[in-house]
């Protein structure tokens, strides 16, 4: 399979697929190093393919506009994280990512795309597998989110619920 016929590979299978697919998966299935297909993602982005990098692998981005908003949060605790996470997804809402602000390295950006409960367990289940701290664990849990939703009712939702929860900055 040549290079060219593998990359249109890969954005096939990112169109008919939902859920995020490991650089694993894909080495798998087109049989060749996670490191080939690093460098295929790479060559696609370079095309303007929109292939969005999440810490359960690679999705296609839709086309679709949909309503995007940030805001600035704080949690104190893997807990209280777990609850801003979930009046998030439950309210509608897809987390694309969080943004730190580090007094050395500057804004740090981790692309996160949790959209149900489920995505956000596996996060969880990753930090504690891997021994990780969350990246807002670096700033006393002061961060940043971008967040993706239908409509302007559920933006003013999700912002009323964190607000409420004492979250929002």
């Amino acid at each position: 399979m040549t290079g060219e016929t593998r990359r249109e590979k890969i954005v096939s299978l990112l169109k008919n697929q939902e859920k995020a697919i490991s650089g694993r998966e894909f080495a798998q299935q087109l049989e060749v190093s996670r490191q080939v297909i690093v460098q295929d993602i790479a060559i696609l982005r370079a095309k303007n393919v929109p292939i969005l990098s999440s810490p359960e692998g690679y999705l296609l981005e839709k086309t679709e506009k949909k309503l995007q908003f940030s805001f600035f949060s704080r949690h104190q605790s893997l807990q209280e994280m777990k609850e801003e996470l979930e009046i998030i997804v439950d309210y509608g809402g897809k987390l694309l990512n969080i943004q730190v602000e580090h007094e050395i390295y500057g804004l740090i950006t981790s692309n996160l795309c949790l959209q149900n409960r489920l995505d956000i367990e596996l996060f969880l289940e990753k930090l504690q597998e891997t021994n990780s701290k969350p990246l807002s664990f670096l700033t006393n849990g002061l961060h940043s989110h971008t967040v993706e939703v239908d409509d302007l009712n559920q933006k003013k939702f999700i912002l009323k619920k964190l607000q409420e929860k004492g979250f929002l900055q």
